[in-house]
């Protein structure tokens, strides 16, 4: 498991979210078939939600998850779907292990702001959403640098290369249109949806850091 490379993305996060109860019953009886497909779901965006907030260590984010998931599999009928997304109790319930990780693995490399300094600046900048252009200002604000790379890891290939030509490397629309061999009209609509998309994956990020404290509770 590794952090998704924004050139190369092959997973994208969750189109609902919610675990149904059926999926949750068969989750409490340990149905392999269940674990391994919540697993699949899951792990890759939740890894990259940890992986930021231990300095970038593989192998503690690879920790996190795993034991984010065992603490997740214990808990399941705490999960209430109606107090958010499966994702956002994964989040949530992994802070604890973070935490844990920072505090012991070895050599992890320096990040510029603690993980709850960033998860403010988060929620900060999710607050300006809707007066602030997304995702121009926001791509281009170094302090949330980490952040713009969960997010970006977490949407489709395509979008996140639209949104790389755009931004970026500064392409009009008429040269993005040419990259994806499409009209400009419809490169337009491939950036909208992009930004739509670049929006949705950030809002998940920012429920983790609201989720009632007592749905995670033991």
């Amino acid at each position: 498991m590794k952090p998704e490379d924004p050139g190369d993305m092959s997973t994208t996060t969750q189109k609902d979210g919610f675990l149904d109860a059926e999926t949750c019953r068969r989750l409490h009886a340990r149905e392999p078939e269940a674990i391994d497909r919540w697993f699949t779901q899951y792990s890759d965006a939740l890894y990259n939600f940890a992986y930021y907030r231990v300095g970038q260590n593989r192998e503690a984010a690879a920790d996190v998850v795993q034991d984010t998931f065992v603490d997740a599999i214990h808990k399941i009928r705490q999960y209430d779907r109606e107090r958010g997304t499966m994702f956002t109790w994964l989040t949530y319930l992994s802070r604890n292990h973070i935490k844990r990780a920072r505090r012991h693995a070895e050599r992890l490399t320096p990040i510029p702001q603690d993980w709850e300094q960033l998860d403010a600046t988060l929620a900060r900048a999710y607050r300006n959403l809707a007066t602030e252009p997304l995702p121009g200002e926001l791509l281009e604000r170094s302090e949330l640098t980490s952040i713009v790379q969960m997010t970006m890891s977490s949407i489709p290939t395509n979008y996140r290369q639209a949104l790389d030509e755009y931004y970026y490397r500064k392409k009009s629309t008429r040269d993005v249109g040419i990259s994806f061999g499409i009209s400009e009209g419809a490169a337009k609509s491939l950036l909208h949806r992009a930004r739509l998309a670049f929006k949705t994956a950030f809002e998940t990020f920012v429920e983790s850091l609201e989720y009632p404290k007592a749905d995670a509770r033991t």
